[in-house]
């Protein structure tokens, strides 16, 4: 690595003026797109809002099978400005400062402010960056995080450097409480702090050691917890787990004292740290959490697929990025200062596209997203070495970037789109050069559904309705839920199979995108109430059980508490 020169206050206002610049595009897409709600995106507002009520009225949060990070942002926007498309959407964005900072950081890191700035703009503009914030997706909060992890670790110099090494511990934390994957991409870039402390003196090597056997037992803890009612915090193997990590760090305070500060020392506090900021939230969503890992890992899409999505993302992050890669990915290992940064780099590429790849995850991009910005920074952060390139290949980035995230330019210089990849439902690219395109919605306009829906489900003081959309049709059920929001009701949408070996709905209500002949003997128990058939090939039906009704408690209980009134706004 390179010594750290010091930051200039040019450096400080290019970083503020690209981050601005970065978020009013961001925010102008999702303004631009009101009724975009892609899958996933309205089942994780009303977790958000969930959280924002339950905080409100003094409730402490609940079990889930996601952690609470990208929510807790979302809930402190409401407070603020109160609950809408911008803002729930919105809230998002305030992840892309630490995504900008961490990857700035890292070029300065691997090639002084040169490299510090074609990071910067490199990360920057990134088109997956508003296909992924159009949407309400945990990966935006964990790539924020893994910038930043990845920026404290080449800080401390591997845990040698004190206070980058009490950040990199709340990273870690604030990391794990985006989403649990987050330890794909980090995991194999703390072998290096672990194999200093090892060489850094009999008592740092102990510590090393008692961090792993604090992180084994914290584990074994978390796997034998039981089926718990979900109000029941799990005490006593949060108190066990607790005791260990709190003497790791007395014996570290210790040594400290006795040795002085070393590797072993600063990874002790870190991990203390880390486990003091989501210890507590993964013991109370032990089963849940444990349930949910199963079934994402237990996944069987095929393999070329998984790979061919993450790869797709990868391969699209910036214009080249395959030979970027291997470039730095070369020169890194050629230069001596280089090696261990650009290994833990690497690492952090690979092992979740290999984890991603034999687990067969979803065929989604968003997956792989924070990767990303490992990529830029390994393509890019060496070049700051060669003294007169980063004057010559920022403003390339920087038109570049600016292309890439979609901006309007002049059409005699904007290259043609060939071999265009649609990869989601919010915007397409071109392996050619990639650049961010807005789609029109190929959904209907989901109010008036919705309306029906929140009607019907009042009559009979029910909160769920089942949805079945059939293979190869599209429909935007998960616009029910956030249509109830805007209007402070509950609308809970249940998803379905029609092949299942007991299809049988659980709900009164059941709404249909499909062709119903196609679904089974199992709907004629149920009465035709309105049709909406503008497409043929996938009209939208909704049906009602004549006798059948549901339980209307939630879990959340959501229902009962009073939505409060926001600091600003209406």
């Amino acid at each position: 690595m390179q010594e750290k020169p010091s930051i200039r206050i040019w450096e400080l206002v290019v970083l503020a003026v690209v981050t601005g610049v970065l978020i009013w595009l961001c925010l102008g897409y999702i303004q631009a797109q009101p009724a975009a709600m892609p899958e996933h995106s309205g089942r994780s507002i009303m977790k958000s809002v969930t959280i924002w009520l339950r905080l409100a009225s003094g409730l402490p949060l609940l079990a889930d099978d996601y952690p609470p990070l990208s929510y807790l942002a979302s809930a402190a926007c409401y407070a603020l400005f109160g609950f809408s498309h911008l803002v729930a959407l919105g809230s998002q964005v305030l992840f892309l400062p630490l995504l900008l900072v961490g990857a700035w950081w890292i070029g300065r890191e691997l090639g002084g402010r040169g490299g510090g700035m074609l990071c910067l703009l490199a990360a920057a503009g990134n088109p997956w960056l508003p296909i992924n914030l159009t949407a309400y997706f945990l990966e935006v909060g964990t790539l924020a995080m893994v910038a930043v992890f990845f920026a404290l670790l080449l800080a401390s110099r591997g845990g040698r450097v004190p206070w980058p090494t009490f950040g990199l511990g709340l990273a870690m934390g604030l990391g794990m409480m985006s989403k649990w994957s987050f330890l794909f991409f980090t995991a194999p870039a703390l072998l290096w702090p672990l194999t200093l402390a090892c060489k850094a003196g009999r008592g740092s090597r102990m510590l090393a050691l008692a961090c792993l056997a604090c992180l084994l037992l914290t584990t074994a803890l978390f796997q034998d917890m039981p089926i718990i009612p979900d109000i029941e915090f799990p005490a006593s193997h949060f108190v066990r787990a607790l005791g260990a990590w709190v003497w790791l760090a007395v014996g570290a305070a210790w040594i400290q004292r006795r040795d002085g500060w070393s590797p072993g020392v600063g990874m002790s506090w870190a991990f203390t740290l880390a486990f003091l900021v989501c210890g507590w939230w993964y013991f109370l969503s032990a089963s849940t959490l444990l349930h949910k890992a199963g079934g994402d890992l237990a996944q069987s899409f095929p393999v070329g697929k998984a790979l061919s999505a993450s790869l797709g993302s990868l391969g699209t992050c910036i214009w080249l990025a395959p030979l970027w890669l291997v470039l730095g990915t070369v020169v890194g290992l050629a230069i001596r200062p280089l090696r261990i940064p650009t290994l833990c780099l690497l690492g952090g590429i690979l092992t979740p596209l290999v984890i991603y790849t034999q687990a067969g995850i979803p065929l989604h991009p968003r997956y792989i997203l924070p990767a990303t910005v490992l990529l830029t920074s390994l393509g890019f952060g060496w070049w700051g070495r060669v003294r007169w390139l980063p004057p010559l290949l920022a403003p390339g980035l920087l038109f570049l970037g600016l292309y890439q995230l979609g901006c309007p330019l002049p059409e005699r210089i904007m290259p043609p789109h060939y071999l265009t990849l649609e990869m989601t439902d919010q915007g397409k690219m071109s392996w050619l050069i990639p650049r961010y395109t807005t789609i029109d919605s190929l959904d209907r306009d989901i109010g008036p559904i919705a309306e029906r829906v929140m009607a019907e489900l009042e009559k009979s003081h029910e909160l769920r309705i089942t949805a079945l959309i059939q293979p190869g049709t599209r429909g935007n059920v998960d616009g029910l839920m956030f249509e109830g929001l805007l209007k402070k009701r509950v609308v809970l949408v249940e998803s379905f199979r029609y092949d299942d070996p007991a299809p049988h709905p659980a709900t009164s209500l059941v709404l249909t995108v499909g062709r119903p002949e196609l679904m089974g003997n199992w709907l004629s128990e149920y009465e035709l109430i309105a049709t909406w058939s503008e497409d043929p090939a996938a009209p939208w039906a909704l049906y009602r059980h004549p006798t059948r009704r549901e339980d209307h408690e939630t879990k959340q209980g959501i229902e009962h508490l009073p939505w409060p009134e926001p600091l600003f706004g209406p």
